[in-house]
């Protein structure tokens, strides 16, 4: 039995703010470089939070990495908020 239809906007969002599984996100990704520049730190640090997986989610296909902004600005937040708790 299925429920009832959720209406969507253009981007494919839910009216109330929530996404089905398996939909495609299409937002702005930055590359290491425009993160970098962003945190105002060298694009080393960022490959090395990377690598260390201490940094933001990123998207990786094939040799190429990219992080969406969403997944910067809550990497970010949670920084935020853990810095304050501390």
């Amino acid at each position: 039995m299925a429920g009832p239809e959720t209406k969507r906007s253009q981007s494919g969002e839910a009216e109330n703010g929530t996404r089905q599984e398996g939909e495609l996100i299409m937002e702005e990704l930055w590359t290491t470089e425009e993160l970098a520049r962003y945190m105002r730190v060298n694009p080393s640090t960022i490959r090395r939070w990377r690598l260390d997986d201490v940094g933001p989610r990123f998207v990786r296909v094939g040799t190429v990495y990219r992080y969406p902004v969403s997944a910067v600005e809550a990497w970010m937040a949670d920084r935020v908020r853990s810095s304050l708790a501390s």
